[in-house]
């Protein structure tokens, strides 16, 4: 499979990817990369950690062959970053392999079967809300103070969200505080 893409086009959803801490990489392998998903005019990323998982796509104008990898995240975007701007990147596949070309710059790295990437089944989703991103960002805000942080009663460690009847409700407490 080749192809190819520009860095201002591909840049800023590994951004957006880069933000989701890894962890149980040494269990699991495939977690420390980046699944791609192509189909047809659509490049589909996907990263997990076993507990959040956030996926990021790009419309191509170009015509892309299908196909599923993953990649090693870190070092991806590690080189992704470091190519010159408006560099077009070209991506040739063959088997468990990935090499990278952009202008004079050459790299190699090795894949693994996307079949092992975990992904969350969407049929496990039992509804959607669609809300503002302020009214959003207004209801973390008056919740995180009370996020316990590295608190040995893990389940003091997060955030419960609970969406019924179009409602959403946000609840944290540790253990002392209640927001």
């Amino acid at each position: 499979m080749k192809f190819s893409i520009t860095k201002e086009t591909l840049l800023p959803s590994l951004n957006i990817l880069s933000v989701l801490p890894a962890t149980k990489q040494l269990t699991f392998p495939v977690l420390s990369n980046i699944l791609f998903r192509i189909d047809e005019n659509k490049i589909l990323m996907t990263i997990s950690n076993l507990e959040v998982e956030l996926s990021c796509f790009i419309d191509n104008n170009s015509s892309i062959p299908s196909g599923n990898f993953t990649v090693p995240a870190r070092k991806f975007i590690d080189i992704i970053k470091n190519l010159p701007d408006n560099a077009v990147i070209n991506f040739t596949i063959d088997h468990l392999k990935m090499y990278i070309s952009s202008l004079r710059t050459r790299y190699s790295l090795s894949l693994l079967p996307a079949n092992d990437f975990p992904l969350f089944n969407e049929n496990d989703c039992f509804g959607s809300l669609q809300i503002p991103q302020n009214i959003f960002l207004s209801m973390l805000n008056s919740t995180e103070f009370c996020i316990a942080v590295k608190d040995v009663r893990h389940y003091l460690n997060g955030l419960l969200l609970e969406f019924y009847d179009n409602f959403l409700t946000m609840v944290a407490t540790d253990g002392h505080r209640l927001a």
